[in-house]
């Protein structure tokens, strides 16, 4: 599992090499899964997104790292919808318009990420659109930058690893993250914990400061790299208390693709 504090994910430079597909592994995984639970986090990765098409738009950033812009923002349409915003807004700053460019650039980035489906709300903050100048990267190749991608899957209790039938998951290739939805009974609780387990006693997860939803459901995003084939056991925990108490369990299996 990646724990972003082992990674500088805060430092701009690390943001820039994840948006021009330059990351580390290790460091993607990290960044990844800090945008889904960070919501500033996640601002702050569009806004340094938009400021590189603009430096872009405007050629005010040296070949290399055009090249670079090319391959990686460029590479998708959502990438090249926002390039053509940025000359649009370029367009609106030398008329003279320069005081409605923000509220310009927010409303087309509500749109754009309503249209590609996002699963997180984009602040209407204008402060998002400062500029930073961007810092020099050079390497020879580059991943197109895409969205996170989520499977997700309806999990409910169950008193034993043989009580009722187990659900079987087959991850889908390039997965980033399991979406487990976990139904709840009983008793609701003010913050939860999970711990995630092979059968056979090894874990490999855990997220602490859950919350359930307005649907009595709790969600845990867990990085689809921690699973193997292999049966797995999910144990729910009530915080609330003076210890954690384990308020349900959770079944499944994961078969190979």
């Amino acid at each position: 599992m990646a724990d972003a504090h082992d990674h500088n994910i805060d430092d701009d430079g690390a943001i820039v090499r994840y948006l021009f597909g330059l990351s580390t592994d290790e460091e993607r995984s990290a960044i990844l899964e800090r945008l889904f639970q960070d919501e500033d986090y996640f601002n702050r990765i569009r806004a340094t997104e938009y400021e590189l098409l603009d430096a872009y738009s405007r050629g005010a950033m040296p070949a290399s790292e055009r090249a670079l812009v090319e391959k990686s923002l460029l590479a998708s349409a959502e990438g090249r919808r926002m390039l053509n915003l940025a000359r649009a807004l370029s367009a609106v700053q030398k008329r003279g318009e320069k005081h409605r460019a923000p509220y310009l650039l927010i409303a087309a980035t509500v749109v754009v990420a309503t249209a590609i489906g996002l699963l997180l709300t984009i602040r209407k903050d204008h402060n998002v659109v400062v500029t930073r100048e961007t810092p020099g990267i050079a390497a020879p190749q580059a991943r197109p930058s895409t969205a996170p991608v989520m499977f997700s899957v309806l999990l409910t209790p169950g008193t034993t690893r043989g009580g009722g039938q187990i659900k079987r998951l087959t991850i889908p290739p390039g997965t980033d993250f399991l979406q487990l939805q976990l139904d709840l009974e009983g008793d609701r609780h003010p913050g939860y914990a999970a711990t995630l387990k092979t059968t056979a006693g090894t874990q490999v997860w855990e997220q602490s400061a859950l919350t359930s939803r307005p649907d009595g459901s709790i969600l845990c995003r867990v990085p689809a790299g921690v699973f193997k084939s292999g049966s797995y056991e999910l144990a729910l925990s009530a915080t609330s208390g003076r210890w954690p108490e384990v308020v349900a369990y959770y079944y499944f299996q994961v078969s190979p693709n």
